[in-house]
């Protein structure tokens, strides 16, 4: 009998520093939009010196809204008596939704999913004695390494105060101040192996996928990440979206991957054989132009912390989205195409919509073969359920994406046409591939092919342009043809199409409505 499939939509957030009630009101404006089933607070979440006496009785009385369950444990300061006098010997629950993991300990899910938590400011002097005082040792701000070793077994995310040492030996990134480390999470690192680490973080920093057992092959993979503490005042990223999908099952090792940072440093050229090439065939002659070309510019590509349509990045645009799935997921785009004139008032909202892989990535090939296979088959399932949606209002289709490996982030754009206008289009298409002088191969493309552009006609009919490295094609090339053919020439620049917030949410909100009847991710 197999196992039934769960995964998990989670956030992660930075310290609060005490000041929970704000924490409190962000997560549950994201919640509206995002629907995660549970979020993690890192750090200080609610202290003894810095929490509002009134809030925390309030929240302890259930007066204060806490819409997704939310776990949280002591940080470097102590918890105030309140919070202790709940959760001594009776349940970690403060309130409805909120619960507080002891310093070290750990808790499992209905569906197997564990969080393990290791929190506190850890010293090498002995502990001290608390038995006199109203601080007690499973909720102590100090890190007992002794009680570490009651933690057993690997777990899905750890939490902890301290970061483990050496934690970017072996890595590639640049270096940044960070903390000497704790010895003793080394130890549990290597133990639980969780899939995601998150500590308290001056600024944002996101290691590189490793494997934490350093002495085998182990298929499980570590992604360790410093969040800043929450609306902090250099605007460092202090939130963290993510997933996790139980049971776990065979997958090749994530983009990037290291060897762990705690193997020796003479092992670093080894990192290389983890990371298996995703590209075959036809394209590896671009693989190696694009690798030269990167090595001799050194010039970074932009990470999912500066993409506006990675959703971990707190400045993306969270009031666009209209749908979330497990790979995916479709937001409306900044400056919109079409308008109710154009869908000739058959729809009351411009119904242009984008599809977007979460995993940042710029082309699907770089996915290993499992995650490629999910992502397009969602993909695909949000494109059918759009033209569904939009032949419900006697509207059509097309799609259109430019694939490009030296790009940032893939979104496929999906624009309604109405059913008088669908004859113009591939002489439309055609026309503007000729002025640009070249011409369409008539095919879809083949699995993990990349860089080429692809327009999908209502009629099936797909048309491929191959992009060569480095080719200079016309990023608007898409949009420019369907703006003639919608006659509407001074929509070509999104820019000049640009709308309030206040209409872009109302977009967005008429588009969720009615795409509810298609929208399978709500099932």
């Amino acid at each position: 009998m197999s196992l039934t499939k769960k995964t998990y939509k989670i956030c992660a957030i930075g310290s609060a520093d005490g000041n929970f009630t704000a924490v409190l009101e962000f997560i549950n404006s994201l919640q509206e939009k995002h629907h995660f089933d549970f979020v993690i607070c890192i750090g200080d979440f609610i202290t003894k010196s810095k929490s509002d006496s009134n809030a925390v009785s309030d929240l302890i009385s259930g007066k204060l809204k806490v819409s997704v369950p939310i776990y949280f444990s002591v940080g470097s300061e102590e918890l105030p008596e309140e919070i202790l006098n709940v959760v001594q010997g009776k349940t970690p629950d403060v309130c409805g939704n909120l619960i507080c993991l002891p310093s070290i300990g750990s808790i499992k899910l209905t569906e197997g999913l564990k969080i393990m938590s290791a929190c506190g400011i850890y010293t090498e002097d002995e502990p001290q004695d608390l038995n006199n005082t109203k601080c007690i040792p499973e909720y102590s701000p100090t890190l007992d390494a002794s009680r570490l070793s009651s933690l057993k077994g690997e777990c899905d995310i750890l939490f902890s105060n301290e970061w483990p040492p050496n934690i970017q030996n072996n890595s590639k990134l640049s270096l940044i101040e960070a903390p000497a480390g704790c010895t003793p999470l080394e130890t549990l690192l290597k133990s639980c192996r969780p899939k995601y680490h998150f500590v308290p973080s001056k600024v944002y920093y996101e290691r590189e996928p490793f494997d934490a057992n350093s002495s085998e092959s182990s298929n499980r993979y570590t992604r360790f990440i410093g969040l800043a503490s929450f609306k902090n005042k250099d605007k460092q990223k202090f939130a963290y979206a993510f997933s996790v999908q139980l049971p776990d099952e065979p997958s090749s090792p994530p983009l990037n991957t290291t060897v762990s940072p705690f193997a020796p440093q003479m092992l670093k050229r080894a990192a290389d054989s983890l990371v298996k090439s995703t590209s075959e065939g036809d394209n590896a002659a671009q693989d190696l132009a694009v690798n030269q070309q990167q090595r001799k510019q050194k010039k970074p590509r932009i990470g999912p912390e500066s993409c506006f349509l990675c959703l971990s990045n707190p400045a993306a645009a969270y009031h666009l989205i209209v749908a979330i799935g497990t790979e995916s997921y479709m937001a409306l785009p900044k400056g919109p195409l079409s308008t109710t004139v154009t869908n000739e008032n058959k729809m009351q909202f411009p119904g242009h919509v984008l599809i977007i892989p979460l995993a940042h990535v710029a082309t699907l090939s770089e996915l290993d073969e499992e995650a490629y296979q999910k992502t397009i088959g969602e993909m695909n399932k949000f494109k059918d359920s759009v033209k569904k949606m939009f032949k419900s209002f006697g509207l059509e289709a097309v799609i259109f994406e430019v694939n490009k490996k030296q790009g940032v982030h893939l979104l496929w754009q999906v624009v309604p046409i109405p059913s008088s206008k669908v004859p113009l289009l591939m002489p439309a298409f055609e026309k503007q591939s000729a002025e640009a002088r070249f011409s369409f191969q008539k095919r879809d493309v083949r699995p993990k092919e990349y860089n080429y552009f692809r327009a999908i006609l209502p009629n099936g009919e797909v048309l491929v342009k191959p992009l060569k490295f480095r080719e200079r094609f016309d990023l608007q090339f898409g949009r420019r043809v369907l703006a003639n053919v919608l006659e509407i020439p001074d929509r070509v620049d999104w820019r000049q199409c640009s709308q309030t917030v206040d209409e872009e949410k109302k977009d967005a909100e008429d588009f969720k409505e009615a795409f509810k009847p298609y929208n399978f991710t709500l099932e």
